[in-house]
């Protein structure tokens, strides 16, 4: 019986992304921030253009300008240019605190439902019979595409 339900369990479909296609969909996420961050830089130079010359590359007219500390305020008053990349690397790094950690179990779930499901998925390897690593992947992967999918997650 228990070698039966080990083979169900290794028969179930594996609906796994490929890290590849993961590596692929992020390196594209990271051009389009570059992209639409050029944009915005490239309308606000547009229309600054019409500014006094002493405002005319002031970081205080940027998207970024909310609430800044004293020293990266005082080297974007004397690198203006750098305000854009500044810009980038705070949405990479609020995208890695907010979505890709690790700690993240599914984006936009609430902390406390991640944290029941990763208990759950936890316990799962101290059943009896063993699941190998890869059923409790799938089942976690199944799961989550679940979750995603339901009108009320949206």
């Amino acid at each position: 019986m228990a070698a039966c339900k080990r083979d169900l369990f290794s028969l179930q479909p594996c609906n796994q992304i490929s890290d590849e296609e993961i590596a692929n969909k992020v390196e594209r996420l990271s051009q389009q921030i570059s992209q639409w961050s050029d944009d915005v830089f490239k309308d606000i130079d547009v229309k600054q253009q019409g500014l006094a010359e002493n405002q005319l590359h002031s970081h205080e007219n940027f998207p970024i300008a909310t609430s800044l500390d004293v020293e990266t305020d005082r080297t974007l008053k004397r690198i203006p240019s750098a305000a854009e990349f500044f810009m980038q690397h705070i949405i990479f790094r609020h995208l890695q605190q907010r979505v890709f950690d690790e700690r993240v179990y599914l984006f936009g779930l609430h902390p406390k439902d991640g944290a029941y499901l990763q208990a759950v998925e936890n316990s799962m390897g101290f059943l009896e019979p063993k699941r190998a690593p890869s059923v409790i992947d799938k089942w976690r992967s199944e799961t989550l595409l679940s979750i995603a999918a339901m009108p009320s997650f949206v």
